[in-house]
């Protein structure tokens, strides 16, 4: 066994603390610290990411608002109104009642919330196109807030002039 004397096992304790001390910091604490850096640059990354996506949703809804004003725009509605009977009226006016094969009505919440949406999905059947466009300009311009929502049109016939649509209308109940 190796006799040391006191001041050689002191010289020996404090380069062992300092040798520990050493590999804790290399091995523990830089590289918690170099990690802790990278999550940081990341998080701030990200979170300029969210505040343009949000600046970029803020400015899509503003646009969409301004483009297609849609039923998310507030209406006061006379409180007699029906979708339905407004465009079953409104086929008899245009000559075309008889080519109605359906009208579906339905209502559901919107996606903002606070109102309900009136919607009527109507099936006409062998029209010409000058009756189509006086239904759908009877629609638009009736000051009614009542939107076309989605249209579908199909030639029918042996000639071909004549065509089948389904059109979905809504408005803000």
């Amino acid at each position: 066994m190796i006799h040391l004397s006191f001041r050689e096992k002191k010289a020996l304790v404090i380069l062992s603390v300092f040798l520990v001390f050493f590999l804790v910091l290399y091995l523990i604490v830089l590289p918690a610290l170099e990690k802790r850096k990278n999550l940081e640059a990341r998080i701030m990354a990200k979170t300029s990411a969210v505040e343009e996506l949000m600046v970029l949703e803020q400015r899509f809804h503003e646009l969409e608002n301004r483009f297609f004003p849609g039923p998310s725009v507030s209406v006061d509605h006379d409180p007699d109104f029906s979708l339905f009977s407004f465009l079953e009226k409104l086929a008899e006016q245009c000559g075309i009642k008889e080519n109605v094969a359906y009208m579906k009505p339905f209502t559901r919440r919107s996606e903002t919330g606070n109102t309900s949406l009136s919607m009527v999905r109507l099936k006409i059947e062998s029209l010409f196109l000058d009756q189509l466009v006086d239904f759908l300009k009877g629609i638009e311009t009736s000051g009614r807030h009542v939107y076309i929502k989605s249209m579908s049109l199909s030639r029918t016939g042996d000639v071909k002039k004549r065509m089948d649509a389904v059109i979905e209308t809504e408005t803000v109940i």
